[in-house]
């Protein structure tokens, strides 16, 4: 596979689950406890093969931390404070909203008897088509900002792909293995640092997300979704 490799002039690049990230999971013994007979009968049969010259050797595998990356770099932590700060000033508009339209269902309340059943009727009927372009605002500005969030999200994945692929064509790795699937590495074989510092200077902004209303995502800060 190494001569054909050299004969096509480029490196085969095999990024397992790349952007695959794994939540570690803590795993309890519900299992009745076992003999030691027992526990050895069924730890399995080890069988050692022969060394085989067509598999990667170690010096050709790579290991990169993707969501650290991710979570660090400049671009996106600058969109992901954009949109925090539209998402807190967009609910403190929608609160807003929300309360007018009680207080016109507390003051419809309170005049219903002095007013005709049509008239009341009709006013119901008000407040209940406003409540739902209140709702229908809620729903389309999150798919927007969800929609903003995953674009710029893509942008930054497919410029870290590229820097992780010309990484490994520098340093003639063949597999390049999510950090999130292994336990230790050698810290020469992991080169999440180098793909970091690359990526921020590649990219350091992206365009700012433009969200329903016609201005930009623009801030920072946190807070929480309704």
């Amino acid at each position: 596979m190494q001569g054909l490799l050299r004969r096509q002039g480029r490196t085969l690049l095999l990024i397992c689950a790349f952007f695959a990230f794994a939540s570690p999971i803590k795993a309890q013994n519900t299992a009745p406890e076992e003999s030691e007979g027992e526990s050895g009968a069924r730890s399995g049969v080890v069988i050692n093969l022969p060394p085989n010259p067509t598999l990667p050797s170690v010096d050709q595998l790579l290991v990169v931390d993707v969501q650290r990356i991710l979570e660090q770099s400049l671009a996106v932590q600058s969109i992901q404070n954009q949109l925090t700060a539209a998402r807190q000033s967009f609910q403190a508009e929608m609160r807003a909203r929300e309360a007018a339209l009680q207080e016109r269902d507390r003051e419809l309340a309170s005049q219903r008897a002095a007013m005709d059943a049509g008239a009341f009727q009709a006013e119901r009927d008000r407040l209940a088509s406003d409540l739902a372009s209140l709702q229908d605002d809620i729903r389309v500005w999150f798919r927007a900002h969800d929609q903003a969030q995953n674009l710029a999200l893509r942008q930054a994945q497919q410029t870290l792909l590229r820097i992780v692929s010309e990484i490994a064509q520098t340093r003639g790795a063949v597999i390049v293995i999510p950090k999130s699937s292994i336990v230790l590495v050698q810290p020469n074989l992991d080169i999440t640092e180098e793909a970091l510092q690359r990526l921020n200077r590649d990219l350091p902004s992206l365009p700012e997300p433009v969200l329903p209303g016609g201005s930009a995502a623009i801030g920072g800060g946190e807070g929480e979704e309704d």
